[in-house]
């Protein structure tokens, strides 16, 4: 319905289209050309490359305007993320226009949930937060300083400019979700979007650029170039997400200027599906995980683990669920997305093909039974299930980043856990079962950055929640009051009630010279063993 309201704006300002004499196509051709013209100028725009020297300048810029202006107010603060909700509601359709051409083919629906909708809440949530989030934290004083007054306190500073370094497989999202918490914290911000989404990159560029100061806010374009420049920088933080090689280079390019860095990296995701847990159920969480964005989501499932006795129901129930979503078929359809690029596609293929030498058993699930994909072949990868996968093999070790899962078996549980807690730490892990024991088990047996019980994918849709990775896949959490907080220099103030009466006599009995009388060192030192004594005794 938004959409067509947008339209109708957009043909008020067109009055010749208006006339009784308009053709109805003249009107959807002149809403193509305006929408297709403009994204063609878009990509074009985002083939430039901004210069070292450009980002420096920026960089400059913004700091000199916080040293000047001090930390923005909360009110400043809310006019900020205001104005990105505004940019984002009004030009939502511009923007799904913009992700589908760079895409091939992209479910609407996903682009408005996955990132127009996420990019949305993140800052309706920091608005609806921002205010108590600043307000200082009362803490707890030690003795002998709570006896005569003192009072500490944690207090937010702006950090001051903080990069951030986006993929292209959630464009919009991605971007945009850590500029909330960096509103929010009061922080100016350098966005580098994907050169890979280019029309995508040039839009949010265009839109965010036109509404503030660039002391403010800027997106530069450019490719790996670009973002290398930008990692280069004293920034005061740098936010990245991409693949765990990638993000050791910038976290190396950071750590000469010992820039502090949140890092998103994905990994291989496991779902473990539990011995008591409904089979047909579990495959559709599955495959909505996997499908979504044709498995171009760092969340995806990367390999699952099911009971031997149960691994060719889940297959079967798998093939069947797809066959629903799907009913002409999966490559032809415009509910499933495209793979980014052909090189991409020849890449998912190439595990494949390699899976299938290896003598693993490779099941191509393509949904019903017309099947005419008149799209690009070379960007369209069909859900493929992969069994009896050797660990030496590329799909069983890489990050898949595709339509691609590995099923693997256990007769016992522990067996299944030992196996995906000896390797690195993944950025979600997933368990299906009704069995709350299980589930406490497979948790405390896996470290990950996040978990969803019971579905795939969904816990990063809630605002509260924090976002982010452990190990391998990342560290620092992204969304709500933990992204505030992770762009905010958290200052510790403690508080002395002045310099006279029984303060000031206190405080110089803890100065040199020790021996002399009136020193309370000792009695203070004593007190302290004395009761950390007695804690332990208490535990023991």
């Amino acid at each position: 319905m938004q959409s067509v309201f947008y339209r109708i704006f957009w043909l008020r300002s067109r009055p010749e289209l208006l006339c009784a004499r308009a053709h109805p196509l003249l009107i959807i051709r002149c809403l193509q050309g305006s929408i297709g013209g403009a994204l063609r100028d878009e990509a074009m725009a985002a083939e430039e490359e901004t210069t070292a020297a450009e980002l420096q300048r920026l960089l400059d810029v913004q700091k000199a305007a916080l040293r000047e202006r001090g930390p923005p107010g909360v009110r400043e603060r809310e006019r900020r993320l205001d104005v990105m909700v505004q940019l984002l509601l009004a030009n939502e359709d511009d923007l799904v226009a913009a992700v589908t051409a760079d895409f091939g083919v992209r479910p609407r629906e996903v682009t408005r949930f996955a990132d127009v909708l996420m990019a949305l809440e993140a800052f309706k949530a920091a608005r609806a937060g921002v205010r108590s989030w600043c307000r200082p934290e009362r803490r707890r004083v030690d003795f002998p300083f709570n006896v005569v007054g003192a009072t500490n306190y944690v207090e937010y500073q702006p950090k001051g400019v903080v990069g951030v370094v986006a993929p292209w497989n959630y464009p919009i999202m991605l971007l945009l979700t850590p500029v909330a918490s960096a509103f929010a914290a009061g922080d100016a911000v350098l966005l580098k979007p994907s050169e890979l989404a280019p029309r995508t990159a040039a839009l949010i560029a265009r839109l965010i650029n036109g509404a503030y100061d660039e002391n403010i806010a800027r997106v530069v374009l450019g490719g790996p170039r670009t973002s290398a420049a930008l990692a280069a920088l004293p920034l005061d933080h740098l936010v990245f997400t991409g693949s765990t090689r990638v993000g050791k280079l910038v976290a190396a390019a950071c750590a000469r200027n010992l820039t502090p860095t949140t890092l998103e990296l994905g990994g291989k995701c496991p779902v473990v599906v539990g011995t008591r847990a409904d089979v047909t159920a579990c495959a559709k969480r599955v495959v909505h995980g996997k499908i979504l964005n044709s498995g171009q989501t760092c969340l995806a499932p990367d390999y699952v683990f099911v009971e031997e006795s149960v691994r060719d129901a889940f297959v079967e129930a798998f093939e069947r669920t797809i066959a629903d979503m799907f009913p002409h078929g999966v490559l032809g359809s415009g509910d499933y997305a495209s793979i980014i690029s052909a090189a991409h596609g020849d890449r998912l293929r190439a595990l494949v093909t390699e899976a299938k030498s290896a003598g693993c058993r490779v099941v191509e699930c393509r949904g019903g039974a017309a099947d005419d994909a008149n799209e690009d072949a070379a960007r369209r990868v069909a859900p493929t299930l992969i069994l009896d996968a050797g660990d030496a093999l590329r799909v069983s070790s890489e990050e898949i980043f595709g339509p691609l899962l590995v099923v693997r078996t256990y007769a016992r549980l522990a067996d299944a856990l030992s196996y995906i807690a000896a390797r690195p730490k993944p950025l979600a892990l997933y368990y299906l079962g009704p069995d709350r024991a299980e589930e406490r088990r497979v948790l405390d047996a896996v470290a990950s950055g996040g978990v969803t019980v019971n579905d795939t994918v969904m816990h990063c849709g809630q605002e509260d929640l924090p976002f982010g990775g452990v190990g391998a896949s990342g560290h620092g959490r992204t969304r709500g009051r933990d992204g505030f907080r992770e762009l905010s220099n958290v200052r510790g103030v403690h508080r002395q009630i002045g310099h006279a009466g029984l303060s000031q006599l206190v405080l110089d009995g803890l100065y040199p010279p020790y021996d002399r009388l009136g020193n309370i060192v000792d009695l203070y030192l004593w007190l302290k063993m004395r009761a950390l004594r007695t804690a332990r005794c208490s535990v023991m």
